[in-house]
């Protein structure tokens, strides 16, 4: 029986296949709280290009949240800051100065 962590090793890096089993891999691996395996998994997927605009912002914005999660806030609110430079959708972009605010209000 083969798990998606074996499917991703026999693919081949920077295709769509690869870039979707680890896009799914990676949302798996933040469900499960490990969120520095998640953070590559997601780096894998960006970095093929293959994922549409929503896709992309989605999941830049759940590798801000593990840092979030992990109380790494100089992180959150850099990462943070770069999608906004990205020129994000709108809803995209009122998500994170909001998230931003929380940021600058706990300090």
């Amino acid at each position: 029986k083969e798990t998606l962590e074996d499917l991703v090793k026999s693919q081949e890096p920077g295709t769509p296949e690869h870039c979707e089993t680890s896009r799914l891999l990676g949302l798996s691996d933040y469900q499960l709280g490990e969120y520095e395996e998640a953070r590559s998994r997601f780096d894998a997927a960006l970095e093929s290009g293959y994922l549409q605009k929503t896709e992309r912002e989605e999941m830049e914005i759940l590798y801000a949240y593990s840092f979030l999660y992990r109380q790494d806030y100089s992180n959150a609110r850099l990462h943070l800051e770069s999608i906004l430079a990205d020129n994000p959708s709108r809803i995209t972009e009122r998500r994170l100065r909001q998230l931003v605010q929380q940021l600058d209000n706990r300090n």
